[in-house]
């Protein structure tokens, strides 16, 4: 969201984004939102969505049959995007890739000068580095408070696109940080997520000197998962998987890696959860897979086991 809106003020300045629309979708669902694209765009950018190799041949014969906008740009930092360059630029792609930081650094550093209020959005860059675990931002720092109220009201109804779509427009037409409805929704956020913990801590189906999986399969969750593996993470100095369900056909397992322990988890998942008829990735301390609810606890077990051998290997 902050790269999105980034962008969007760059284009402004230049007077190239008179009108602009928002859609947010995932790795899993970014073929639908393409279908779904309004007609008459001058101009599609697709913003820190992965290309991932369960989706991506699907994806790419979409690109490949789409009449639309003359200029496409990409701006992300996945590495299954990044090994699909070659196919992107055959399908007119312009490609702003890049593993280093994340979307938010990708745009600060493309189009923050452009903007015509360094100020204000570099720190959008700050808070989408920070909400995107590539940048800590310490207790003290002033804009904690913004980065903590914007999360919590996004995670207070993670699918409400409306809301997050607003956010994108005050910070780019109104450039405020955080504003009484943000606040409001932080705090319902807040409450619930005390609630949530405290039910993680009575789920744990497994603990071992350097993993906790946690089963919040019959919860409501969504939106709140990374934050219930992040405080685990943190708080036990082990790597935490945390699995809720998307619908009654899929199992998402969400992984956390606290600093102490050094594991790239995601590139871990993305070898694993393909054998399972499902895909992921991330970052290397904080990534997620999403496999058929069938074959869940299967995946959840080898995934142990490789985490386990990984962190035995002497160094």
């Amino acid at each position: 969201m902050t790269a999105a809106a980034i962008i969007v003020a760059a284009l402004k300045a230049a007077g190239r984004a008179t009108a602009w629309t928002l859609r947010f979708t995932q790795p899993f669902t970014l073929q639908e939102t393409l279908r779904r694209l309004p007609e008459g765009a001058d101009m599609l950018v697709i913003v820190d969505v992965a290309l991932d190799e369960e989706h991506a041949g699907h994806i790419l014969s979409i690109l490949e049959e789409m009449e639309g906008p003359a200029e496409k740009l990409w701006v992300d930092h996945h590495s299954s995007t990044i090994r699909h360059a070659l196919d992107l630029l055959d399908r007119r792609f312009s490609l702003l890739l890049s593993v280093d930081g994340c979307a938010a650094t990708i745009a600060g550093k493309a189009f923050l000068h452009l903007t015509g209020d360094e100020q204000f959005y570099s720190k959008l860059v700050l808070i989408g580095e920070a909400g995107d675990k590539v940048r800590e931002l310490s207790g003290n720092h002033p804009l904690r408070q913004a980065l903590e109220t914007l999360g919590n009201a996004i995670a207070a109804n993670p699918t409400d696109d409306a809301f997050k779509e607003r956010l994108v427009r005050m910070w780019v037409e109104e450039k405020i940080l955080v504003d009484d409805e943000a606040a409001r929704r932080a705090e319902e956020a807040e409450e619930k997520l005390r609630a949530l913990l405290k039910e993680s801590s009575e789920n744990v189906r497994y603990e071992s000197s350097h993993v906790k999986v946690i089963d919040l399969r019959d919860t409501r969750v969504h939106g709140y998962a990374g934050k219930i593996a992040s405080h685990h993470a943190k708080t036990y100095g082990k790597v935490v998987l945390l699995l809720f369900r998307v619908g009654t056909n899929n199992t998402i397992v969400t992984a956390r890696v606290p600093p102490s322990i050094d594991l790239d988890v995601a590139s871990l998942i993305r070898e694993l959860a393909p054998l399972y008829g499902g895909g992921g990735g991330g970052h290397p301390k904080a990534a997620s897979a999403r496999v058929p609810a069938m074959h869940a606890d299967d995946f959840v077990r080898e995934l142990v086991k490789r985490i386990e051998a990984s962190l035995q290997k002497p160094s």
